[in-house]
């Protein structure tokens, strides 16, 4: 993308891999090559772009992780809070269908902000479970956070559920 307006003295140039650990790697690159000053970096791949990010150290240029850790010396991670986002998508769920099975389709099982969404679901939907009102009946990590990869998940539990992944009303309406 073409650089952004100047903000409080500084220039933001924007990459977007478009989901391709290579691109990723590439776009690094040519932000190192167009001077950056900062790099904040959504990494697609924790151990993938090491090398990127190791080249930055080296020619001294800061490196912050945005919301994927990923582990380098004079790496600074920056997040949301991810229990509470867990927490807000369950209270969201709950008022729409405050019984039935559910299927919980999480992120990518090497990162931890997958952990903590659940972690935060599971403080909302435990009640539920506990009272008998919410069944989960499938679970699944989704490698890369990819859609595919959750497509893949939600229609094996489907499927191993007999399309039984629905609110307790409506299967009984049917």
């Amino acid at each position: 993308h073409d650089a952004l307006p100047i903000w409080h003295g500084a220039k933001y140039i924007m990459a977007d891999a478009g989901a391709s650990t290579e691109k990723q790697l590439v776009d690094i690159d040519g932000l190192i090559a167009k001077g950056a000053k900062v790099l904040i970096i959504l990494g697609r791949d924790k151990d993938a772009i090491l090398p990127a990010v190791n080249k930055a150290n080296q020619l001294k240029i800061p490196v912050i992780a945005y919301d994927r850790l990923f582990e380098a010396p004079g790496v600074t991670y920056i997040t949301f809070d991810n229990k509470e986002v867990g927490r807000m998508t369950a209270r969201a769920i709950l008022a729409v269908k405050p019984k039935g099975n559910y299927a919980i389709i999480k992120g990518d099982p090497g990162d931890n902000n997958a952990g903590f969404l659940r972690e935060g679901q599971g403080e909302v939907l435990d009640p539920a479970i506990k009272k008998g009102d919410v069944k989960i009946v499938g679970e699944e990590f989704s490698a890369g956070w990819k859609p595919e990869s959750a497509q893949k998940n939600m229609e094996q539990i489907l499927t191993e559920q007999n399309n039984g992944v629905r609110s307790e009303e409506r299967r009984v309406g049917k």
